[in-house]
């Protein structure tokens, strides 16, 4: 999957989210800081997912797991739900997967996604302020 792929990817979520091009106003301002307020706060889950794992919390992976897609899936970002998948279907299967190639893979993946999203947000943003100087 290339960057592009996944700019793609989160554009057409948010086209399905708004039911086309967001709007300007409080809608494109909210998917903005949707998208940073993501960007912030998976690196925290990310880690948590990961010391979970290491800990062998069974329970604790899978729900985590559950929320991280869950969260990326509603965004667009697609490579990385199907990574959080892939961790919450092993632990809802009893087992837990290699803690070093699973977390490698997905702090990959989020390190490529989160500039995406980033600028994707500043994109909003600054629709936002021309719209609005209009």
């Amino acid at each position: 999957m290339t960057s592009g792929d996944r700019e793609s990817d989160i554009r057409a979520r948010l086209t399905e989210i708004t039911g086309g091009e967001p709007p300007a106003g409080p809608e494109r301002d909210l998917l903005g800081r949707l998208l940073v307020s993501y960007t912030s706060k998976t690196p925290v889950g990310i880690e948590q997912l990961e010391a979970l794992i290491h800990d062998g919390d069974v329970t604790g992976v899978r729900q985590l797991a559950h929320a991280l897609k869950g969260s990326a899936t509603n965004l667009g970002v697609t490579a990385l739900s199907r990574l959080f998948a892939t961790v919450e279907d092993e632990a809802r299967a009893g087992r837990l997967p290699d803690p070093e190639p699973a977390m490698a893979a997905i702090h990959a993946e989020f390190a490529l996604v989160r500039p995406i999203c980033t600028a994707v947000a500043h994109d909003l943003q600054s629709r936002q302020s021309t719209a609005s100087a209009v």
